[in-house]
């Protein structure tokens, strides 16, 4: 509710400074009253006797000049101030009340995860009366119904085999702004059997500035013992002769310690091997291996829990060893730098790729080597692109491409083409805001200021080479110079940075990059600077990034030609080398990297239902997606756009038969994806025995500014701050800059004076 309230008030300068009104006036008037002690008293004895009268008036003129300097000296200011006020109202209140049947089970106590959460509902039910100015009752299972009190909602029967908690949630965030509480406070164990996801309850939650608390429901009710591999990651696609990570997590609940064994199959030959270390209660376990890829083809892996070859297998995966013939390479160079001759020598010893070389000719440098197809300059039709795979931007100036060349670009990339921007420079990447080739570009630049639009591309380039000859001359200054690459979880999972038999990725080093941080949507970020941030998003700066463009793939690198990391490196070194081959080789195969599932899990419930997201293919070409069953059979599923540029494709699937499953989905180039799931027979929802998801609901609590409380939680309800009065209108009036205050004071000096005279005082 808002006030408008208006205030008079005096402030004060000098050594009064600060006081509160009453007192600062009362200092003065003591201060007058001094001063008329004092003038009384200095007439006392005159030259002449006075009369009483005399004193009097003489005595009035000399405290009148006195106060009158006083309110100068303290500077008194009358404040009339209107301000707008918000008196806080007590923000209304939900309690949703979990009653489906994990939560009413009893333990071998005969208490039940409800009872419960109902005692530290009594707890907290004092303060909630003392913060909230309304409390709502409601019953959640399958389906949400309010309850007049909290005894009418914790007693709810009927549909209660099912938790449909997000779902049922968000309907409550979705009620009109005069029904939608404040806060929600659920009372629940944090299980959902609706397959849904949290994401658009948090969402709905903050955008409606709900808060999300959570009392926990927990008894003694102990799962079945169990272990199941929750996931089990592969690439789509590997490089050969590459070492890539395959991932997984593993999830158990165990009445002990103990430890697992496990092996890793890839066909009849064991890869690797280990145990799984269980602690009594619910465990979930991370777990990665190392594998290498070898000749082309699909490498297909068997997970077993159990050191027997004939163990029944518990999660499958595959990957696709790619062949690739020769990529056709044009390599464009717009300004001549350190990094230009040994990118063009990375391409040069790996018999994969096809290179023609042109130099821009305003640089008035040509190669014996440069082209066999009589190319002198850009093309500027995608006809004359057609012999070419991939085209490489490398420090490149506005002013050097047209927009027919530009747009001959766009064209080659839609049609399936790959093009790789990359450049170092600060001054020159901003401009390309308003070209044409910034539409195929996966970031996003500021528009360059007009100072460094209006410089010329001939000085731009004696800049160029006069940094390229310091540079030089200090190359050996350059070690301690070098940031390295912090390469994304996206990233790591692409075979760009992998190093045969090592464990740790290949991390390259540079010395120059462009900042920028905004990318577009569907932009797969690779890799960002370590510690440098946008200073108005907080965000990295990205120096590698890439996306998907029409049936093509374009990607950008904002760092040098990273020639200070090799200069850095030993002689014998092939790391940049290697580094340049595998982002080159992974770029010029984009168009065939083909449709993927993004978050398959490895084991499946007999009966679930489960969401399947799709991406590697274009949002307007579906992909086709079958569901073979273990005895052979095959069933096409129906696929849904997201639109989700990552993932723009999903499908929903179940499993009505235990055994290997497995999915294919087909993209429109014939290339394909594999998934293969297990289903088993599991106690399914409500009758699952789950242990409550306590980290769920923290999350949830937390995304949303509520609280997750326990036992041991305090029973003091959060209070909304106050939100201090906005100044609407302010009028300052001085009263000692007044030409009457002025006059009066020196009006009774110069009458003092005067009276003096007249009365032979003087």
């Amino acid at each position: 509710m808002n006030h408008v309230i208006t205030n008079n008030t005096w402030e004060f300068g000098g050594l009064l400074s600060g006081l509160p009104t009453a007192v600062a006036w009362s200092v003065i008037g003591l201060l007058a009253l001094l001063g008329l002690a004092i003038a009384w008293w200095s007439y006392r004895r005159a030259v002449r006797p006075l009369t009483l009268r005399q004193r009097a008036v003489l005595v009035a003129l000399r405290t009148i000049f006195l106060v009158t300097l006083l309110v100068c000296l303290t500077n008194p200011v009358q404040v009339e101030r209107t301000t707008l006020e918000q008196i806080a109202e007590k923000p209304r209140l939900a309690v949703v009340v979990d009653r489906s049947d994990s939560m009413t089970t009893e333990d071998n106590r005969g208490r039940s995860r409800l009872s419960e959460a109902l005692r530290t509902w009594r707890r907290l039910e004092p303060g909630a009366h003392d913060a909230f100015s309304e409390t709502s009752y409601y019953s959640l299972a399958k389906d949400l119904r309010p309850a007049t009190t909290m005894e009418a909602a914790a007693s709810r029967t009927g549909d209660t085999d099912e938790t449909w908690l997000y779902q049922n949630l968000t309907q409550l965030l979705d009620a009109p702004a005069k029904d939608r509480p404040d806060s929600i406070l659920v009372l629940t164990d944090g299980l959902d059997t609706s397959q849904e996801r949290s994401d658009r309850l948090v969402t709905r939650a903050l955008t409606e500035h709900v808060s999300l608390n959570f009392i926990s429901g927990s008894n003694r009710l102990t799962p079945q013992p169990y272990v199941r591999v929750r996931e089990l990651r592969a690439p789509a696609t590997v490089l050969r002769n590459t070492e890539f990570s395959l991932d997984g997590t593993v999830e158990a609940y165990s009445n002990e310690a103990k430890t697992i064994p496990y092996v890793l199959w890839r066909g009849t030959e064991q890869i690797a091997a280990g145990n799984f270390t269980l602690t009594a209660g619910h465990n979930l376990l991370p777990w990665q291996t190392r594998v290498r890829a070898n000749e082309p083809g699909e490498m297909e892996f068997i997970l077993r829990l159990s050191s027997a070859a004939d163990a029944p297998p518990a999660a499958h995966a595959s990957t696709q060893v790619v062949g690739h013939e020769k990529i056709r390479v044009l390599f464009y160079q717009g300004a001549l730098d350190w990094g230009f001759r040994y990118l063009i020598d990375a391409l040069q010893t790996d018999s994969s790729f096809e290179l023609t070389t042109l130099i821009n000719p305003a640089l008035r440098v040509t190669l014996a080597h440069s082209s066999d197809l009589g190319l002198t300059q850009l093309p500027d039709t995608v006809d004359g692109l057609k012999g070419f795979d991939f085209v490489i931007l490398a420090h490149l100036y506005p002013a050097q491409l047209s927009n027919e060349q530009q747009k001959a670009l766009l064209d080659f990339t839609r049609q399936g083409g790959i093009v790789l921007f990359t450049s170092p420079d600060a001054t020159a990447v901003p401009q390309f805001a308003d070209q044409p080739l910034a539409e195929l570009l996966p970031v996003e630049f500021t528009t360059s200021s007009a100072n460094l639009a209006a410089q010329t591309l001939n000085d731009r380039l004696r800049q160029i080479q006069q940094m390229n000859i310091n540079a030089n001359a200090n190359a050996s200054r350059t070690a301690a110079q070098l940031t390295p690459f912090s390469v994304t979880p996206a990233g790591l999972a692409l075979p760009i940075f992998a190093q045969a038999d090592a464990k740790t990725p290949l991390t390259p080093r540079f010395s120059e990059y462009v900042p920028v941080s905004r990318t577009k949507p569907g932009t797969q970020v690779l890799a960002v600077h370590p510690s440098e941030r946008d200073p108005n998003s907080q965000t990295p700066y990205i120096l590698l990034a890439t996306q998907l463009y029409g049936r093509g793939r374009t990607a950008i690198l904002t760092t040098d030609g990273l020639w200070h990391w090799k200069l850095n490196e030993p002689s014998a070194s092939h790391v940049v080398e290697t580094f340049w081959q595998q982002l080159l080789l992974w770029l010029g195969q984009g168009r065939n990297h083909g449709p993927r599932f993004t978050d398959a899990p490895a084991q499946v419930a007999v009966g679930d239902q489960i969401p399947l997201h799709i991406d590697g293919v274009p949002a307007n070409h579906p992909p086709i997606v079958t569901a073979i069953a273990p005895n052979g059979t095959s069933k096409a599923l129906t696929v849904q756009p997201t639109g989700d540029p990552e993932t723009p494709w999903s499908c929903t699937w179940t499993a009505t038969d235990p055994g290997s499953w497995e999915l294919r989905a087909t993209g429109g180039d014939e290339s394909t994806a594999r998934a293969y799931l297990f289903a088993i027979e599991l106690p399914r929802g409500e009758l699952a025995q789950t242990p409550p998801a306590l980290d769920q609901m923290r999350a949830l609590a937390d995304a949303t500014r509520g609280v997750f409380f326990d036992e041991a939680s305090s029973s003091t309800w959060q209070k909304p701050e106050p939100v201090p009065p906005t100044v609407m209108n302010e009028q300052r009036v001085l009263l000692w800059d007044d030409w009457r205050v002025l006059a009066l004071a020196f009006g009774a000096f110069t009458l003092e004076l005067c009276l003096r005279r007249r009365w032979r005082l003087l």
